[in-house]
């Protein structure tokens, strides 16, 4: 991640545009958000089955559901999850 100039303390939006040959620009129409990574300290179960559905929660500090551009979710193996937000712990 490259900081952005007003240090490691900002978190929020900023345009953002990438280029593949220096002349022609793609810009990101939401920009790029910066915002402080989430901290996991416990996940419960540890173990589950090897098919079917089942709940994981996720503990810790710092989630937040105010980036437009975080897409909640979870992935173990191929499978992908549906995630959501209960808060900020």
């Amino acid at each position: 991640m490259t900081a952005h100039p007003s240090g490691p303390q900002f978190f929020g939006t900023v345009d953002f545009a990438v280029t593949a040959n220096g002349l022609d620009w793609y810009e990101f129409e939401d920009g790029f958000q910066y915002y402080e990574q989430p901290i996991v300290t416990d996940i419960y179960p540890k173990q589950g089955p090897a098919s079917g559905i089942g709940i994981i929660n996720f503990y810790g500090s710092g989630f937040r559901s105010d980036f437009g551009l975080a897409k909640l979710g979870c992935k173990i193996g191929k499978s992908e999850g549906q995630a959501f937000f209960v808060n900020k712990n």
